[in-house]
């Protein structure tokens, strides 16, 4: 991907916030302070989840190696929420 242009690419990630997308839309909104306040948020929002860091592109050879596209946090410890996805799709760039 020297070429500078935007590559659509392929990967999968499963995490305990991901899964509950699955069965609500295939999105939510989570705000960490009130979910914190239940047992079962709490555990999820305090333990390591492994999350998708796609930005611009990735060479296809690293799509191999799942930690070149991800990275363990704790995310009650790196955000104050998250907009979480079950399943994305590319999006189009206009005006370049």
């Amino acid at each position: 991907m020297d070429s500078g242009e935007f590559e659509v690419l392929s990967v999968t990630n499963s995490n305990d916030l991901n899964a509950l997308a699955e069965d609500s839309e295939d999105y939510y909104f989570v705000d960490f302070a009130g979910a914190g306040s239940d047992d079962s948020w709490d555990q999820i929002l305090g333990s390591k989840q492994c999350v998708v860091t796609l930005n611009v592109g990735l060479p296809e050879m690293m799509l191999n190696i799942k930690t070149s596209y991800t990275v363990k946090i704790i995310p009650k410890d790196t955000y104050d929420g998250m907009i979480v996805f079950y399943d994305v799709n590319p999006t189009t760039l206009l005006g370049k």
